[in-house]
């Protein structure tokens, strides 16, 4: 039987739920997607047992009825623990599935967005989760409805209203969009807030996933917790001197707490270029035997490889992201912007179509509260 927590007691009771958990060794995330699966064969199993039967009773209906809803949710959460790779585990299983199936089991099988920040806030002071796991918080719900579901189905006698609350809350949180909770218990977004610039609390949603990503691969290189990693920046960032320095990304991209770090500095991709433009040269002209033909051939042959060079580096290197500001109110005063295209102007239709192509850019940043200018200069 189930326990029901009210919303407004769930955080000390989720901090008790967890130090009472013990967190031991990991589980790959295969190994969870596999628990996903065998959770939804067992449903499928029972729902071919009531299609079988001539009558069937409530729980039966249910599955039947809403069977296709499992279905969906295993096809879209089993790829994600699937990705997930090494999760920590708790009880023998991932620990973020454990954790919401104690979240579902409070609220005898329903949750909504409140009760979720509650449970995870409080669960949390006592064992921190780290952004990899928050991430997965939506599917391991998911997960977790899927099990209850699945060991219902697998008794004699399923209970027919316990099922249709466990059948409720799989559609709602197939809609329900968790971002901005998970960001607002997330620790170590709550400690990079502290940003002595104020900077990181002004970035878009993407950018400031990405610090927390820099601070997770940092953490694991190091050998430290997350929050540990964002605590260090925050700490460096009070000692800074100028208004880059006292940015916490500064401590997470330039000099990673505090220590420097060696930057590639282009000269093996100038020799790259240099040595193939080079031997094609010198090919070019012994196959020609005349010096000046293979000079006249210098500058082609250049472009070539550099354009071959950097098609190959794309496609086997990950292009990072650049961090941005929201700018919810517009672009202020202060960060008054021009952009200028250039280009050369082959005839009037050339103009006429740049124009047009400046007034869709302004068009489209109307928000801007007048403070982006586009201009053109041409030849």
């Amino acid at each position: 039987m189930e326990l029901y927590i009210p919303t407004d007691e769930l955080e000390p009771y989720a901090a008790e739920a967890a130090a009472a958990l013990t967190i031991n060794g990991t589980l790959s995330g295969k190994s969870a997607a596999a628990g996903v699966q065998r959770a939804l064969r067992i449903l499928l199993e029972a729902r071919n047992r009531y299609a079988s039967r001539p009558e069937t009773d409530n729980a039966g209906r249910w599955l039947l009825d809403n069977c296709y809803l499992a279905e969906q949710a295993a096809g879209e959460i089993a790829p994600v623990f699937a990705r997930a790779r090494r999760l920590r585990a708790a009880g023998g299983r991932a620990l973020v599935t454990e954790v919401c199936s104690l979240l579902l089991a409070s609220g005898d099988g329903e949750v909504d967005a409140e009760r979720i920040e509650r449970f995870l806030a409080g669960f949390q002071t006592a064992a921190p989760l780290t952004s990899r796991e928050l991430s997965l918080v939506a599917a391991g719900l998911r997960a977790s409805v899927l099990d209850a579901l699945a060991a219902l189905y697998a008794s004699p006698a399923p209970e027919a209203k316990r099922c249709g609350v466990l059948f409720t809350t799989l559609r709602r949180l197939g809609a329900l969009e968790l971002g901005k909770v998970l960001e607002r218990v997330n620790l170590v977004d709550i400690t990079l807030r502290r940003d002595p610039s104020g900077v990181y609390p002004l970035m878009d949603e993407a950018s400031r996933r990405d610090y927390r990503r820099r601070v997770s691969r940092l953490a694991a290189v190091r050998g430290l917790s997350e929050t540990a990693v964002a605590e260090r920046c925050v700490e460096l960032s009070l000692t800074g001197a100028t208004e880059r320095t006292r940015h916490v990304g500064f401590y997470l991209y330039d000099r990673p707490l505090g220590e420097p770090v060696r930057r590639p500095t282009g000269i093996g991709y100038m020799l790259l270029i240099g040595s193939l433009t080079i031997a094609l040269t010198l090919l070019a002209g012994l196959a020609c035997g005349s010096v000046w033909a293979g000079a006249l051939c210098f500058l082609p042959f250049s472009e070539l490889v550099k354009r071959a060079a950097d098609r190959r580096i794309l496609a086997v290197t990950r292009p990072r992201r650049l961090p941005r500001l929201a700018l919810a109110g517009g672009v202020p005063a202060e960060g008054k912007t021009m952009c200028v295209t250039f280009l050369l102007l082959t005839g009037e239709g050339a103009a006429d179509a740049a124009v047009r192509r400046m007034e869709e850019f302004a068009m489209a940043s109307r928000d801007c509260r007048g403070n982006l200018l586009f201009g053109l200069a041409c030849d």
